[in-house]
């Protein structure tokens, strides 16, 4: 009961006091610390999950606020151990509030005696005091770290936080690597603008040279197209010839500057970097195209010359041909008469195997046997006459026909087709003729089939 009505006159004093901090003025015996709160930053991870404080005989209470808040900074401080309470340690602060010197601020803990409501960690004007500030409701050996209530019985104010000796040490040497890490990284920032400002200047240099350098090509390709869709003479194909050629070594000196900068574009932020390799890219291309249309004036003058060539030839076979049409078909009409005979002989010759072989198609009877093999005989006899014949037929014909090669072409069109006629007939009388070559062998196979039946 006593413990209860200490804490009604405690929240009493603590209203009263939060009141007087928010109008300006300081209740007696209570003065704001003026120390410095610990620069700003996230609470390490070991905070964050509430790690265990060691036991420590000081304990550091420090803010991460940025300005001062209503009663902060009476209670931030270094507190030394002054004895115990509750089964746990208790601290008072060591410094004193300038002007309030009479006021003692104390770091204790009260059990559950008079309640779970009024036990945890207390920061008071004297331990189970008449005067609070912030309750943390852990029930922890040692001041929990953060989860402090500002006012006692207001909201946790996550900004007050609680640290050994050691503990805060080791938080201000993370917080110090924090703020270097910080400004690495604002050096980096500031580096990295500094190349982008570069580079963008660079690449839109390097990009206006190559615009300058496309106009160029644009031009060069058009009066090529203009030259090779017209009928320009060899000497503005000269100057075509020259302009592309002018062209593409103003292009490789382009493409020397903007290899350079591809080497040191290295360095490059990424974007950048990739727009200048695009930059190489574009000069080769264009490289391309100047090449392509070389090549295509180039075989243009070439066609132009065989045409030339074509054109001359054509005169002269045209004059030949006046000249010695009359003598060649001349020439052409004695040649085909011993050509026809020749081919009709070896004609007749076929026809006469033919007749030769006809007793033979009858049946192969044994008392027939002398009269088939005399036609056999005679037709053997035949074979080799009507084969000569042919052979003799194409003999001649091939050497017309070498003959008739250096004729003027209107007389050795009409040649080439007359002697190729009659090298047909040879070729169908051959077929004819081939069969009869195995006339003896035809028949005895008949004799001994018989036989065998």
């Amino acid at each position: 009961g006593q413990r209860q009505a200490r804490i009604l006159w405690w929240a009493l004093g603590t209203s009263i006091m939060a009141w007087a901090s928010a109008a300006g003025v300081r209740p007696r015996g209570v003065q704001v610390q003026n120390s410095s709160a610990p620069v700003r930053g996230a609470v390490p991870a070991i905070l964050a999950k509430q790690a265990k404080i060691s036991e420590d005989a000081t304990m550091i209470v420090f803010t991460t606020a940025e300005k001062d808040e209503i009663g902060i900074r009476t209670l931030v401080g270094e507190y030394h151990e002054g004895g115990a309470n509750h089964g746990r340690k208790f601290y008072q602060k060591t410094q004193k509030i300038p002007g309030h010197e009479d006021v003692n601020v104390f770091l204790y803990f009260w059990d559950e005696r008079d309640g779970p409501a009024f036990s945890g960690w207390w920061f008071g004007n004297q331990v189970g005091g008449s005067q609070v500030w912030s309750r943390n409701q852990q029930k922890t050996m040692v001041p929990p770290t953060q989860g402090w209530t500002i006012p006692w019985d207001g909201k946790v104010e996550d900004k007050l936080l609680v640290l050994g000796s050691a503990e805060k040490k080791q938080y201000d040497k993370k917080e110090a690597l924090a703020r270097m890490q910080g400004r690495k990284q604002e050096e980096t920032a500031s580096l990295t603008s500094a190349l982008t400002t570069e580079w963008e200047g660079r690449v839109q240099r390097t990009t206006e040279k190559l615009a300058s350098a496309e106009v160029d090509v644009e031009a060069a390709l058009e009066t090529s197209h203009e030259a090779l869709a017209g009928d320009m003479g060899d000497a503005a194909v000269e100057e075509v010839h020259k302009q592309l050629a002018g062209v593409m070594r103003m292009l490789a000196e382009t493409q020397r500057a903007v290899a350079l900068e591809s080497i040191a574009a290295q360095k490059a932020p990424p974007e950048l970097k990739a727009e200048v390799m695009g930059l190489g890219d574009r000069v080769r291309k264009l490289q391309q195209r100047i090449k392509e249309e070389q090549q295509k004036l180039k075989n243009s003058k070439e066609a132009k010359a065989r045409e030339a060539e074509d054109r001359a030839r054509r005169a002269e076979e045209e004059s030949r041909e006046g000249e010695f049409a009359g003598e060649h078909t001349q020439q052409l009409e004695e040649m085909m008469p011993p050509a026809l005979e020749k081919v009709d002989a070896a004609e007749d010759e076929v026809e006469k195997v033919g007749i030769a072989a006809a007793p033979l198609q009858i049946d192969v009877a044994e008392d027939l046997r002398p009269v088939m093999l005399q036609a056999i005989k005679e037709t053997e006899q035949r074979v080799r006459a009507a084969q000569a014949a042919i052979g003799e037929a194409r003999r001649y014909i091939s050497g017309k026909l070498a003959t008739v090669s250096k004729f003027v072409p209107s007389v050795k069109k009409q040649a080439v087709d007359e002697f190729s006629n009659l090298q047909n007939k040879l070729n169908d009388a051959q077929k004819k003729l081939t069969p009869y070559k195995a006339v003896r062998q035809d028949y005895e196979q008949r004799v001994q089939a018989k036989k065998n039946v």
